[in-house]
C-alpha cells in the first residue's frame, strides 16, 4: 500500500531548527511497530507551504511518504488514522491506496530535492489550487543548514527490513511471513 501522511506539527519559516528529524523518525517507526506492519519503507519529505507566496505566513511541513507491504488499505488506514487528524490546513492528512507504480513511490521516498507549495485561489472559478515550485535561495539556505546536521538515512524509515551496505534486505522472518511460510500459528 502506498501511504502519504502529514503529521500535525508544522514549523514557521525561520524556525525549522525546532524540528528534530531523528526524534520524528523514531516516533514514526514506533507507530509502524505498534501497527504491526510486516514490511514498510518510507521517507520523510519536507516542504515550505505558503499562500499567495506570502512568506509571512509560510511554514515548513514534514510529510511521510512510502510503502506498507502485507496489509489492505483499510488495515493501514485504521492503524494510522488516529495519528493524523483532519485539521484546518490538512483536509486529508492520511492517504492510503494500492501502489500502482513501485519505482515512482520508491524514488519519491529518496528524492534529493524539496519544494515550496504555494496555495492560491483561481481568479476565474474561486477554487483553491496548490502549485509545487522550487525553493528560493534563502529558503534553501534554511533547509540546507537544517539537513546538514543529519545523515541521509535519518530521513528513511525501515520496518521489517534493514540496510546492509548499499542494499535493503528484508528480515528472514518477515520474508517467510509475506510468502506464506511463517511458523506463526
Amino acid at each position: 500500500m502506498r501511504i502519504s501522511a502529514v503529521p500535525p506539527e508544522e514549523y514557521c519559516f525561520g524556525g525549522l531548527a525546532a524540528l528534530d528529524l531523528r526524534r520524528l523518525n523514531k516516533t514514526l517507526k514506533k507507530r509502524f511497530e505498534r501497527a504491526k506492519f510486516p514490511l514498510a519503507f518510507a521517507g520523510v519529505d519536507i516542504s515550505l507551504n505558503l499562500f499567495n507566496n506570502a512568506i509571512a505566513r509560510a511554514y515548513w511541513q514534514p510529510h511521510l511518504y512510502g510503502l506498507v507491504v502485507g496489509l489492505t488499505p483499510d488495515q493501514v488506514e485504521a492503524s494510522l488514522s488516529a495519528y493524523y487528524p483532519v485539521r484546518g490546513r490538512a483536509k486529508k492528512p492520511l492517504y492510503v491506496c494500492h501502489c500502482r507504480k513501485l519505482t515512482a513511490v520508491l524514488s519519491y521516498c529518496i528524492k534529493p530535492y524539496f519544494s515550496r507549495h504555494s496555495g492560491h485561489r483561481d481568479p476565474d472559478n474561486g477554487r483553491k489550487n496548490n502549485e509545487a515550485q522550487p525553493l528560493k535561495g534563502y529558503q534553501m539556505q534554511e533547509l540546507g543548514v537544517w539537513l546538514d546536521q543529519y545523515e541521509r538515512e535519518d530521513r528513511y524509515l525501515l520496518h521489517g527490513c534493514r540496510k546492509r551496505g548499499s542494499r535493503i534486505v528484508v528480515n528472514p522472518a518477515v520474508r517467510a511471513e509475506l510468502l506464506g511460510h511463517s511458523d506463526r500459528p
